[in-house]
């Protein structure tokens, strides 16, 4: 099978073909061509729609002396530009909004954290008590340090069962 150029009809050889422009073309342009399009091309990424450059551009190319299929090719290469720019903007936009709803957890549960907030006080209150029984007796110091140690952990394993139930309530 022969190749030859979409725009002038010349046959491509080795001398003077180059790549599709994109991926899932088989249309190529020799190298005359793919000059006169090279300034044109240059533009096409820059744009905020290639569709809407291309239409504005059209008589240009016609003037640079683009065929009918030449201006058919570019004009699909340009809605494949617009197609992977909106397959990009929506990949990006999806991207930012699980980093928004990643980044906005659900406000922590008051009960949990005031069960915290009471377990790290019997821990500091049962440790200074303790403290001060030491001088009457080591067996009522180390009492209240594990009466302290105890019921810290209660309060604080209390405290974790809430937010798990509140993990799942959010879900």
């Amino acid at each position: 099978m022969e190749n030859f150029c979409v725009n002038c009809d010349c046959k491509l050889t080795a001398f003077n073909e180059n790549y599709p422009l994109w991926n899932k073309s088989e249309a190529r342009l020799c190298s005359k061509c793919q000059k006169k399009a090279d300034f044109f091309l240059s533009w096409v990424y820059s744009q905020e729609s290639a569709l809407d450059f291309y239409n504005n551009s059209k008589q240009n190319l016609v003037e640079a002396g683009f065929s009918p299929h030449g201006i058919s090719y570019l004009e699909n290469y340009c809605r494949f530009v617009d197609d992977a720019k909106l397959a990009k903007d929506n990949a990006r936009n999806e991207e930012n909004l699980t980093d928004i709803t990643k980044a906005s957890p659900s406000p922590e549960n008051k009960v949990a954290k005031i069960l915290t907030i009471t377990a790290r006080a019997i821990f500091i209150l049962g440790f200074v008590v303790g403290f001060f029984m030491l001088s009457d007796s080591l067996r009522l110091a180390f009492s209240y340090w594990v009466g302290a140690f105890i019921c810290g952990i209660f309060f604080i394993g209390i405290a974790e069962i809430i937010k798990l139930f509140q993990k799942i309530s959010d879900k």
